[in-house]
C-alpha cells in the first residue's frame, strides 16, 4: 500500500514527524488510529505517505501507553518518540518529535509535520508544501478550500529554535502561531479541495471512507 505517488519519492530532503499521541477519547471502541480504512490502519496510511514521499527519518510521536499504535506500524522504517500521558497537546508532541529528529539527524534541513489522524493527506500535499517553502526555506503549510492545515514544514533554522521557543507555552498552543511570531509571514501551498478529515469520531471515519471511495 502506498500513500503517495512514486514521483515524489527522493525529491524531498526533509525529516518527517507524525503526531500520534492523542487520547482518542471521542472514538467509540478501538483507538482511532487503529481503525480500518480500506484494509489498513489509519496511522499506517499516514506513515506510508510520509515514507513514500521521501521523508527521512520519520519520527512517530506516541503516548507512553501507545504500544498498540507502535505495533500497527511494525515493519516500517520509523523512529519513535513518546510523551507522558499527563503532558498532552500538539505542541508537547511536536517538541518531542523535533528533539528526536535532531538527535537522529543533527544535520536535518527541516521537518514536515503530519497528523496521525489525517490519512487523507497524500504525497502531493507533502511535495507541494515542501516546494512552497522556497529557497532559502521559510515555514510553510497547506491551505485548503475551507481552512489552513497540515502538513506543516519547519525548516532547519526554526526547527532548532522551537524547543526553546515552546518553553513556558500552554500545551495546546499552536506550532504555527509560534512560527508566525518568530519569522513573520510564512508561505502557503494552496489546494482547491476541502481539507483532509481529522478522524476523531465514528462519523468522521465513515466520511473518510466515503471520500476515499470517491477520490
Amino acid at each position: 500500500m502506498s500513500g503517495a505517488t512514486g514521483s515524489t519519492r527522493g525529491r524531498i530532503q526533509a525529516s518527517g514527524i507524525i503526531l500520534a499521541a492523542g487520547r482518542s477519547s471521542r472514538m467509540e471502541g478501538r483507538h482511532k488510529l487503529l481503525r480500518d480504512l480500506q484494509g489498513v490502519p489509519v496511522i499506517r496510511r499516514v506513515a506510508a505517505t510520509a515514507k513514500d514521499a521521501g521523508l527521512h527519518p520519520v519520527v512517530v510521536v506516541t503516548r507512553t501507553d501507545g504500544a498498540e499504535v507502535r505495533s500497527a506500524l511494525a515493519g516500517l522504517d520509523l523512529l519513535f518518540s513518546t510523551v507522558s500521558s499527563v503532558r498532552e497537546g500538539r505542541l508537547v508532541s511536536a517538541v518531542s518529535g523535533i528533539e528526536t529528529v535532531l538527535k537522529a539527524d543533527p544535520g536535518s534541513v527541516g521537518a514536515m509535520v503530519l497528523l496521525g489522524d489525517e490519512p487523507g493527506v497524500g504525497g502531493h500535499h507533502v511535495a507541494a508544501v515542501y516546494a512552497a517553502a522556497g529557497r532559502p526555506a521559510a515555514p510553510s503549510r497547506a491551505r485548503y478550500a475551507d481552512r489552513e492545515g497540515h502538513p506543516v514544514y519547519v525548516p532547519a533554522e526554526f526547527l532548532r529554535l522551537l524547543p526553546d521557543l515552546a518553553r513556558g507555552r500552554r500545551p495546546e498552543s499552536r506550532l504555527w502561531d509560534i512560527l508566525l511570531e518568530r519569522c513573520g509571514p510564512c508561505r502557503l501551498a494552496t489546494f482547491p479541495e476541502a481539507a483532509p478529515i481529522d478522524i476523531d469520531t465514528v462519523e468522521d471515519l465513515a466520511r473518510a471512507r466515503e471520500r476515499r471511495l470517491v477520490d
